[in-house]
């Protein structure tokens, strides 16, 4: 490897001690304050690991609801999960380029038409982080709503990749 390679997983910590193991694919590998570590199952390059953000199309009455999702939806029907469209913003699968420095993650990317910007900010005075997603539709649909939840578990969202 030669000196202009970065080596990876590169590793972000804020001011209050919060510290990110980030992979190349947007992964994250590890999450730690001092001795403890948040994250139970960490991510590989292969494998993204079970915290993620999911982008969501949720079409109803030929209007996709655009909803991004960290956890989810207990109460869908059958018959409504056939339509819904979804991609995972980080890791393996994800249709974002990633780049990170001392202030944390960023990634770029497009998606059935929609224009994907997301960062990862750590808080410099607590142990927190945030992330941020913006969204322009550069696509013929117009998304009717935006909405977010948690997702931690180790399952795909229930519907088609796309």
């Amino acid at each position: 490897m030669n000196a202009g390679t970065p080596v990876w997983p590169r590793r972000v910590q804020s001011a209050a001690g919060l510290a990110v193991h980030v992979n190349a694919n947007g992964s994250l590998r590890r999450i730690e304050h001092g001795d403890v570590v948040l994250n139970l199952f960490p991510a590989s390059e292969v494998e993204g690991g079970p915290a993620n953000l999911y982008l969501r199309v949720l079409p109803e009455a030929n209007e996709p609801d655009i909803g991004l999702s960290t956890h989810e939806h207990e109460h869908q029907h059958d018959s409504e999960l056939a339509e819904i469209a979804w991609t995972p913003l980080l890791g393996p699968r994800s249709p974002l380029i990633f780049q990170i420095d001392e202030a944390g993650l960023y990634a770029t990317g497009e998606w059935q038409g929609l224009h994907i910007a997301l960062s990862l900010v750590l808080a410099q005075s607590a142990p927190a982080w945030f992330w941020h997603v913006a969204l322009e539709n550069r696509g013929p649909v117009t998304p009717r709503s935006i909405s977010s939840m948690r997702r931690m578990s180790r399952s795909p969202p229930t519907g088609r990749s796309g």
